[in-house]
C-alpha cells in the first residue's frame, strides 16, 4: 500500500512540474481580446481598490488599456470588450469583476502565470492529500488518474479563458462542501456548511455570469426537500443556501449598478444574451460539436459517473447528491447547446463541479466503507441522517 501511495504521489508530481514550467513561460499578450479586459480590471483594482468596480474608459488616464491593445496589434482607439451605456453615460467593460480581482492578487506582469500556477498547485495538494488518506490501492489509482488529468486540464482547455482558473478553484471548494453539507448529521453544522456552499457558488458568478447555472440543481433539490417535508427545518436549509448565494453575487450586482445603472442591468450587448436557438436539430448538432471537444468528453464521463453514484449510493444523502448533479448537468447542457456560439470552455465549469463532486463522494464512501477515521470525511457522517432530516 505504501508503495502504491508513493507511486501515486510521484505521478502527480511528474505531471505538476512540466505543467507549471509551461505556465511560467506564458505571455500576457497572446492576442485574445478577453485577456486585455481582464487585465484592465485587475489594473483598476490595483489603482483604486474597490473603486476598480467602475470600469469607465475615462479612468484609463494612465494609458494602460491603450498600451495593452497596441501590444496585441490593435489600434489604441479600439475599445474591445467595452460598450457604451446610455443610462450612465459611460463606456464600460462587459465582464463581471471577479477575474480582475483574482488577477490583482498577484504581481504585475506575472499575474496570469501566477494565478494559474497557484490554482494548479492547490489542486495537486488536494490530490496528494487524497492519495495519503485513501485505504485501498484502487482508490489510490482513482485519485492519481483523476489528479493527473485535472492538472493537465489546467492547460487544456482551462487556459482558453482566464476566468476558468478562479472558477476551477471555487468549483473544487463547492464540490467538497456539497458532500460535507449533504452528509452532515448535526443540524447546526449542516446549516453552516450549506451557507458556505451557497456563498462559494454565488462567488463563481463573479467570474462568469453563466456560472449562475451551477446553482440550478441545488435550488431544485432544496425546493423538492421542502415540498416533500414542509417544515421549518427544511425551509431554513433552503434559505441558508439561497441567501449566501445572493451575498456572493454582490460584487457583480454592485458593478452592474455602477456601470450599467442598476444591479440587474447588464453591461453586455443585447445580442450577447439573445444568441440562442433551442430548436431540435441545431441543439443536436451543438451537442455533437461539444462531444468531440475535451469538455464534452468530460461531460459524458460525468453523466455516466452520476448514474453510477445514484444506482450504487449507500445512503439517501448520496442519491440526493447524484440527483442535484444530474439536474445541474441537464440545465447547463441544454443552455449551452442552445447557444449559437461555442468555445472550448463553456461547459467546463459544470464539468469541473460535477466531476469534483463525484470524486469527493467517492472518497467519502471509500473512507466510510473501510472505516477510516478522517477529519475530512468521518464514517459517522455517512451512516446517519443528512440534509432534509429534521432537527
Amino acid at each position: 500500500m505504501r508503495i502504491a501511495k508513493c507511486v501515486g504521489l510521484g505521478i502527480i508530481l511528474a505531471v505538476l512540474i512540466p505543467v507549471t514550467q509551461s505556465m511560467s513561460r506564458w505571455s500576457e499578450d497572446r492576442g485574445v481580446f478577453d485577456d486585455v479586459c481582464y487585465l484592465r480590471q485587475a489594473h483598476l483594482f490595483e489603482r483604486f481598490g474597490a473603486g476598480g468596480l467602475d470600469t469607465d474608459i475615462r479612468l484609463d488616464d494612465d494609458g494602460y488599456f491603450r498600451k495593452k491593445t497596441k501590444a496585441i496589434g490593435l489600434s489604441e482607439d479600439n475599445l474591445i470588450c467595452h460598450r457604451f451605456i446610455s443610462a450612465t453615460q459611460k463606456t464600460v467593460m462587459q465582464y463581471p469583476p471577479g477575474v480582475g480581482a483574482a488577477l490583482a492578487l498577484f504581481p504585475v506582469e506575472a499575474q496570469v502565470k501566477s494565478l494559474f500556477i497557484a490554482t494548479t498547485v492547490f489542486m495537486a495538494l488536494i490530490f496528494a492529500t487524497a492519495i495519503l488518506l485513501v485505504p485501498t490501492v484502487e482508490a489510490v489509482g482513482v485519485a492519481t488518474l483523476f489528479g493527473a488529468l485535472s492538472i493537465y486540464m489546467m492547460i487544456n482547455p482551462t487556459k482558453s479563458s482566464y476566468s476558468m482558473a478562479p472558477t476551477a478553484v471555487l468549483c473544487v471548494l463547492a464540490a467538497f462542501m456539497t458532500v460535507r453539507a449533504f452528509t452532515e448529521t448535526q443540524p447546526n453544522k449542516r446549516m453552516i456548511k450549506i451557507a458556505v456552499l451557497g456563498l462559494l457558488l454565488g462567488l463563481t458568478v463573479n467570474m462568469r455570469i453563466p456560472n449562475v447555472l451551477l446553482v440550478a440543481g441545488y435550488l431544485a433539490m432544496f425546493g423538492w426537500i421542502f415540498l416533500k417535508r414542509p417544515q421549518l427545518n427544511t425551509f431554513l436549509q433552503g434559505a441558508a443556501f439561497t441567501i449566501p448565494v445572493l451575498i456572493g453575487l454582490l460584487p457583480t450586482l454592485m458593478a452592474n449598478h455602477i456601470n450599467a445603472g442598476g444591479p440587474l442591468s447588464t453591461t453586455y450587448s443585447p445580442g450577447d444574451s439573445e444568441a440562442h436557438d433551442f430548436s431540435f436539430l441545431p441543439m443536436l448538432k451543438a451537442a455533437w460539436d461539444y462531444t468531440i471537444m475535451t469538455q464534452g468528453q468530460l461531460i459524458v464521463v460525468a453523466i455516466i459517473c452520476t448514474v453510477l453514484l445514484y444506482l450504487k449510493a449507500p445512503t439517501d444523502a448520496f442519491r440526493r447528491i447524484a440527483t442535484l448533479t444530474g439536474i445541474n448537468l441537464l440545465v447547463s447542457i441544454v443552455f449551452f447547446c442552445g447557444h449559437t456560439l461555442k468555445t472550448p470552455y463553456y461547459l467546463m465549469p459544470i464539468a469541473l463541479l460535477s466531476l469534483w463532486t463525484l470524486f469527493f463522494s467517492y472518497l467519502a464512501i471509500v473512507l466510510d466503507r473501510n472505516r477510516v477515521s478522517s477529519s475530512i470525511f468521518g464514517s459517522r457522517t455517512l451512516s446517519s441522517s443528512s440534509v432534509a432530516d429534521s432537527s
